[in-house]
């Protein structure tokens, strides 16, 4: 029965980190359905029965960062008092709670299985990934102009690309550490089809970061005999299949390569000036008055003082975020939460390279509540950290 419930849990690990795109895929195919939500209370309901059978130990340095999210939490609660937002303030203030629910998490899991984890995790980024390129290439064939409006199923999953980008990255990562490289060369052309150029940017400074002893040393003749022979009949079965189907595959992929190209013209990518305008008008907003600076605008604040608009909107940088609407306090509260973790020794390295990758790209398309992915695996370094007082949780199957 033990057993039975740690697989479960290890289920529900991996179903947090896929949720999000498998969510998206169910409204754009079958039903609308918050699966997302559905994850979420079955998580709550598991953090209650394990309240219920067991007393929980938290480690010194994981109570530390429940305490300051707690605070983060309750300046939130104190901005809905002048926050200019009608109603989104209140929306976006129950909606982080997400992250402090994934930021506890795993000390309620009793033996975290890594390897079986990010194996579902993999398996789920290649074959939504491979749909979502190949739903792209059919919208935009010709044969299939009547088709396209929107309303279309491809219109509705068409941001998918970022999250699907950030499955990906997380599995190449994992695989870098088992010396898979073949593995992560191939992962990270998926990137490239998808047109994820973030993930693709923070998928290689993590990799540079993290092996940069090793990652130049690769040498095929380490490889035993078996496995040279398997690489070159993948590689003539590679080249074989490019050959006679390079046409299609360039189709199928170019719209993703289109993104990076469009970097090369950085002053004419809207994507990139529409993050300039949004870093250009915070700072403006957070340096105009010492109120703004000190206090901030409130929570939500930003949709309606920016657009006009009561609705979801942020500058793109969490802690550009936290200033603006939160303070100088909140901005230092957020930096010390999601940075503290990278300076622990005695961690994961594993762990800590797929944090390294999610807090870069918070950095660039992040939103304060959308934070969940980044503070369950800052949960999960915080539960595993060997400097632990009650260290006694681990992970299974030695991660290194």
């Amino acid at each position: 029965m033990e057993n039975f419930y740690n697989k479960f849990q290890n289920r529900l690990l991996s179903f947090i980190i896929v949720s999000g795109v498998l969510n998206n895929l169910l409204n754009a195919y079958i039903i609308e359905f918050s699966l997302t939500f559905l994850v979420l209370v079955i998580v709550i309901i598991d953090i209650i029965f394990n309240l219920s059978r067991r007393k929980i130990k938290i480690p010194s340095n994981y109570a530390i960062i429940i305490g300051l999210m707690f605070c983060f939490y309750l300046l939130i609660i104190i901005t809905l008092f002048y926050s200019p937002s009608p109603k989104y303030k209140y929306i976006k203030s129950m909606n982080f709670i997400v992250n402090c629910v994934t930021l506890c998490y795993p000390l309620f899991i009793n033996k975290v299985n890594i390897k079986k984890v990010m194996t579902i995790v993999k398996y789920t980024a290649i074959v939504l990934s491979v749909f979502f390129i190949y739903q792209r290439y059919s919208y935009w064939l010709p044969s299939n102009a009547e088709y396209r409006g929107p309303d279309s199923s491809y219109i509705k999953l068409s941001a998918v690309y970022l999250a699907l980008g950030v499955l990906v990255s997380i599995s190449l990562i994992y695989e870098s550490f088992k010396k898979n490289w073949l593995q992560v060369f191939i992962l990270l052309f998926m990137i490239l089809a998808l047109g994820s150029r973030g993930s693709l940017l923070f998928s290689i400074i993590t990799l540079i970061c993290f092996h940069y002893h090793e990652i130049f040393k690769i040498k095929i003749r380490k490889l035993k005999g078996s496995q040279k022979v398997s690489l070159l009949l993948l590689m003539i079965i590679f080249v074989g299949v490019f050959i006679n189907f390079r046409n299609k595959i360039f189709n199928i992929i170019s719209i993703g390569i289109a993104r990076f190209k469009s970097l090369i013209n950085f002053t004419e990518d809207q994507s990139s000036l529409g993050r300039l305008h949004h870093y250009d008008y915070s700072f403006e907003t957070i340096l105009s008055s010492p109120i703004n600076f000190t206090f901030g605008n409130g929570i939500g604040s930003y949709g309606i003082l920016s657009q006009g608009i009561d609705a979801r909107n942020y500058p793109h940088n969490i802690f550009l975020e936290s200033w603006f609407e939160l303070g100088i306090l909140g901005a230092i509260l957020l930096i010390f939460i999601t940075t503290s973790v990278l300076f622990i020794k005695n961690t994961s390295k594993t762990l800590k390279a797929i944090y390294f990758f999610l807090f870069l790209s918070a950095m660039k398309t992040g939103n304060i509540t959308d934070l969940w992915l980044l503070f369950l695996f800052l949960g999960l370094i915080l539960k595993t950290h060997k400097g632990n007082t009650f260290n006694k949780f681990y992970i299974k199957n030695n991660v290194k």
